[in-house]
């Protein structure tokens, strides 16, 4: 009678397995070296911070910007940390704040503020100033009144992209030492809401960036009320969003304090 499964009485023969070798040598010594490092040795790029408070978004940016900057010079013979396409969003989708974040006040006084948004709204330009954001948007030397056109689209077209503010000027930019950092600005009309993004060559995330998201957000303020909407979202993008060296410590302060 045939029984189940090869071999003697029907078990399966098995196969011893060698026992593993242990290889003895000499015991390596590898020195391990902690070293400090200001910067990351790779430009990062793309990080996204979305926001209802211009505050908070700063501290955020601030942190970003410090955490993942490479070190590199500027043209002002300073060296900076620099994060590559930093999009902060202020996401309101009602009425946003007249009044600057209490918080805000604490490092940049009032006036400060006033006068930025001051010449981003208004065309005049002081004398012995080559231009302000004001001049460029309602007094573009190409374009004109850029502010009322954007306007006037989006009122004759919810639909449209093409509600946009060019705030640089080829003949004057290229070759001024202080050109303007806000580039772009283009406005949307959906659902009752009115967004606004600005494309930033430049911001300088610890000293000037509150300033002109604070100025940002009242202009999209005014758009909103003269189309009859809300305001929606509030989005900066900075290709080149940087901290001075000479602000190192104290955005450093800033981070442990908030």
């Amino acid at each position: 009678m045939a029984t189940r499964g090869g071999g003697r009485g029907g078990q399966r023969r098995r196969r011893g397995r060698p026992a593993a070798r242990v290889l003895r040598g000499p015991k390596l010594e590898l020195p391990l070296e902690e070293r400090e490092v200001e910067g990351w040795p790779v430009p990062v790029s793309g990080v996204l911070i979305s926001e209802s408070s211009v505050f908070r978004a700063w501290v955020k940016l601030v942190h970003a910007v410090m955490s993942l900057g490479s070190v590199k010079p500027s043209e002002y013979g300073e060296r900076q940390k620099q994060l590559l396409n930093a999009v902060v969003t202020l996401g309101f989708y009602g009425r946003p704040p007249a009044e600057p974040e209490p918080e805000l006040l604490r490092y940049f006084p009032r006036g400060e503020l006033e006068r930025h948004v001051k010449m981003l709204l208004e065309p005049a330009r002081p004398e012995g100033v080559s231009y302000t954001y004001g001049e460029r948007l309602r007094a573009h030397p190409a374009a004109g009144d850029q502010l009322a056109a954007l306007v006037e689209r989006l009122r004759a077209s919810s639909g449209t992209r093409r509600a946009v503010a060019v705030l640089w000027s080829h003949r004057e930019d290229w070759g001024s030492e202080a050109p303007p950092c806000v580039v772009l600005i283009q406005g949307d009309a959906t659902g009752g809401f009115y967004s606004q993004t600005a494309y930033l060559r430049s911001s300088d995330a610890f000293a000037a960036w509150p300033l002109n998201a604070h100025a940002l957000v009242r202009l999209a303020g005014l758009v909103a009320g003269e189309l009859g909407l809300r305001v929606g979202s509030v989005t900066m993008v900075c290709f080149s969003a940087h901290v001075y060296e000479r602000d190192w410590e104290r955005a450093r302060a800033l981070l442990a304090e908030e």
